[in-house]
């Protein structure tokens, strides 16, 4: 039996070479690529954490993009989104260019910009229905449905508040997707309306 024998200040370990060979010195491994060409990413968290979304989204898209130069598909991407993490994890799947989402968030907040925290009181239902109608091609919900999964909550008591999560994967139409990311992103007093029963 060999023992390798390693001392701080305080204690002597010893370590089995023989069942638990000590691993080569080397230059340290590649990254290899994801399995299967396919990636899931899930993004939680709300308002101002969005644009933190995008930069992680940039990255994973100019390491691992959807085709190559020549329009070889190489990754796939499915996506899971919280509040507005629901934003960018259905731009991803519905393979909305970056840019056009991005410029899409500063528009929101030039159109938010003011001293009153309360800011946009009542408007971000409009804001984000017509930016995400815009930014999007007809036919997103067959796209994203099986690829995409949103979080909501549903209001099963008011007083006193009772909330369920629950998961949805599937749409019918494009505006019932419309009114998940509406309602995953629903905030009292800053959205106009709530899309019952979830809010």
């Amino acid at each position: 039996r060999k023992t390798f024998f390693w001392s701080n200040s305080r204690r002597q370990y010893s370590y089995n070479l023989r069942k638990y060979p000590l691993p080569l010195p080397g230059p340290s491994p590649r990254p290899r690529p994801f399995p299967l060409n396919s990636i899931h990413l899930s993004f939680s968290g709300c308002s101002w954490q969005l644009y933190f979304h995008i930069g992680a989204a940039k990255s994973f898209l100019s390491h691992y993009p959807y085709s190559d130069d020549v329009g070889n598909p190489l990754y796939s991407y499915t996506c899971s989104g919280s509040s507005c993490g629901s934003l960018i994890a259905f731009s991803i799947v519905d393979k909305i260019p970056l840019s056009e989402f991005t410029s899409f968030c500063f528009k929101m907040l030039s159109s938010v910009k003011s001293s009153n925290p309360l800011k946009p009181w009542g408007s971000m239902t409009s804001i984000i229905r017509t930016g995400m109608s815009e930014l999007s091609t007809p036919g997103y919900a067959a796209r994203c449905s099986s690829n995409l999964t949103l979080s909501l909550s549903k209001l099963d008591s008011l007083l006193p508040p009772v909330l369920t999560n629950t998961l949805e994967t599937s749409w019918s139409t494009d505006s019932s997707l419309l009114n998940s990311l509406l309602s995953s992103c629903y905030i009292p007093l800053y959205y106009e309306t709530s899309t019952s029963p979830y809010f």
